[in-house]
């Protein structure tokens, strides 16, 4: 039968599952993670990808001290730049800067916001005039995916606490056993 390979298609921004075998599709050299549909595709894609192309390997063999301390810049780069966007808003006249996750979680954030009580109904209300209302409309649904971004990420951080607490354990006991504690991650 066909594969079903997970593809980056045209403009290198969504993922859909397209029919056909692995040697029609380009593959990402560096991770191996990504399919694209074209050369084209993943040429578009590459500025987004390049970030973590590189540490794919890396990230398929952590120690827990590395994962944990992963985990905790990624906190407190969450509130760092929370921080900085909060005092920004509090200084300047211009409060059109949102923090948001990115990628397929910016986009699940922004469905999520477009169906949150009082968000919808103001969007449909915006709907009736589009050329008039559209700055409002970015306000309105950006500041609810900030909303809807923030309480996933505090969640997430919520959730990893007690495996925080694991990895503290097995790194602790690697120092003091001078072994060194592999976790897979992926791949």
């Amino acid at each position: 039968g066909e594969d079903v390979v997970r593809l980056r298609w045209g403009t290198g921004t969504s993922l859909r599952d397209v029919p056909g075998t692995r040697q029609q599709a380009v593959q990402s050299s560096g991770c191996h993670a990504f399919w694209y549909c074209s050369k084209e595709c993943q040429r578009k894609h590459w500025k987004a990808h390049k970030v973590d192309c590189g540490r794919a390997k890396e990230l398929q063999e952590m120690t827990p001290k590395k994962l944990l301390t992963e985990i905790e810049n990624r906190e407190r780069e969450f509130n760092v730049v929370t921080d900085i966007v909060r005092a920004h808003r509090a200084t300047s006249s211009c409060k059109t800067i949102w923090v948001t996750r990115g990628g397929e979680m910016l986009r699940e954030d922004l469905d999520d916001a477009r169906e949150l009580p009082g968000i919808k109904d103001q969007l449909e209300s915006y709907g009736s005039k589009p050329e008039k209302h559209q700055q409002d409309t970015i306000n309105t649904l950006f500041s609810a995916a900030e909303g809807v971004s923030r309480a996933k990420s505090q969640a997430y951080f919520e959730e990893v606490k007690s495996l925080k607490e694991h990895l503290e354990g097995l790194a602790r006991k690697d120092e003091e056993e001078g072994t060194s504690t592999v976790i897979k991650c992926g791949g």
